[in-house]
C-alpha cells in the first residue's frame, strides 16, 4: 500500500516539476502569451486526439466497453449533479459574476490535467476510460456552457457538439475499438510520439 502511494506520490511531483517549469520558463520570458497560445491550439487538436486514438488502440472487450460506457454514465450524472448545484448554490447580483461562477463550478479542467494524471499513472487504459468523461466535458461545454455564458439558446450547432476534436477523436477511438481495427505501425507510431507530449506541453502551459 505505501509502495502505491509513493509510485503516485513521485507520478504528481513530476506533474508539478513541469508545471514549475511553466512558471520558470515565464519568468525567464522564454514563454510568451503568443507562444502559449499556439502551444494550446497544439495540445487541443492535435495531441489530444492523438493519445484518444492511440489509447483506443486494442482488442474489442466486452468488459472493456461495459467499463467505458459505465465511465460516459458517470460522466453525465457528475456533469448534471454540478449544474444543479452551480444553480442551486451561485447567487450574485452581478449576472456576469454569476454566470462565470457557475460556469467553473460545473466544468473541471478535464482534458489539460486529467489526462496527464491519468496517463501518467493508469497508462492508456487511464486515458481510454478517462476519454468518455471528456466527450461528455465536450457535449455540456458546447450546449450548458454556451447557453449559460451567451444567454441564448441559438448559439448552439449540433456541428459544435459534434464537431470538435474531444467528441470526434473518441467517435473515432471507439469505432476503431469496435472494430478491432489497428493503425498501420507507419501512422501509429508518430501519433503515439506526438501523444507522449501530452504530460509535458499542458502542464508547461499551466504553470505559464
Amino acid at each position: 500500500m505505501f509502495e502505491s502511494f509513493l509510485v503516485v506520490g513521485q507520478q504528481v511531483a513530476v506533474l508539478f516539476i513541469l508545471i514549475g517549469l511553466g512558471f520558470l520558463c515565464n519568468k525567464l520570458r522564454i514563454l510568451n502569451a503568443e507562444t502559449v497560445a499556439g502551444m494550446t491550439e497544439l495540445v487541443l487538436y492535435v495531441v489530444t486526439p492523438c493519445i484518444i486514438v492511440v489509447s483506443f488502440q486494442r482488442e474489442f472487450s466486452r468488459s472493456m466497453l461495459g467499463g467505458l460506457a459505465l465511465a460516459f454514465l458517470i460522466g453525465v450524472v457528475y456533469h448534471l449533479l454540478n449544474i444543479a448545484f452551480a444553480h442551486g448554490l451561485v447567487r450574485d447580483a452581478f449576472d456576469k459574476r454569476q454566470k462565470v461562477l457557475r460556469f467553473a463550478l460545473v466544468f473541471s479542467n478535464a482534458g489539460y490535467m486529467a489526462f496527464p494524471l491519468q496517463q501518467e499513472l493508469l497508462g492508456d487504459v487511464g486515458v481510454f476510460y478517462g476519454a468518455a468523461v471528456v466527450a461528455v466535458f465536450n457535449l455540456a461545454l458546447w450546449s450548458y456552457g454556451l447557453v449559460l455564458m451567451s444567454g441564448e439558446a441559438r448559439h448552439v450547432s449540433a456541428r459544435k457538439l459534434l464537431l470538435n476534436p474531444g467528441v470526434t477523436s473518441v467517435a473515432v477511438g471507439v469505432a476503431f475499438f469496435l472494430a478491432s481495427f489497428k493503425l498501420p505501425p507507419l501512422a501509429l507510431e508518430p501519433m503515439r510520439a506526438v501523444a507522449n507530449l501530452n504530460t509535458p506541453l499542458p502542464m508547461l502551459i499551466i504553470g505559464y
